[in-house]
């Protein structure tokens, strides 16, 4: 498995899980990273088939990270508040 095959199916299963934390959560955060994720796994995908690198397929990848990140982050520092109550 190449980098293009690997990376796909990371920016794949990230697509899988974002989508169903925004079916069962639906706020706008979640939403707009399920589109972050769709568009990553999108050009990993057109990587895969055609072969050559595309320098956008890692900058969306990396947002897509930072987002997801950031999410955590809030989340985890509402669970901690919930729980200091």
């Amino acid at each position: 498995m190449n980098a293009f095959e690997t990376m796909l199916l990371f920016n794949g299963v990230t697509l899988v899980i974002t989508a169903a934390a925004a079916i069962k959560r639906p706020i706008l955060s979640y939403r707009l990273i399920v589109i972050v994720a769709l568009c990553a796994t999108g050009l990993s995908l057109q990587q895969v088939v055609t072969g050559r690198a595309n320098p956008f397929t890692l900058w969306v990848t990396a947002l897509l990270v930072a987002a997801m990140t950031r999410r955590i982050i809030l989340n985890l520092g509402g669970m901690s508040r919930d729980k200091r109550r």
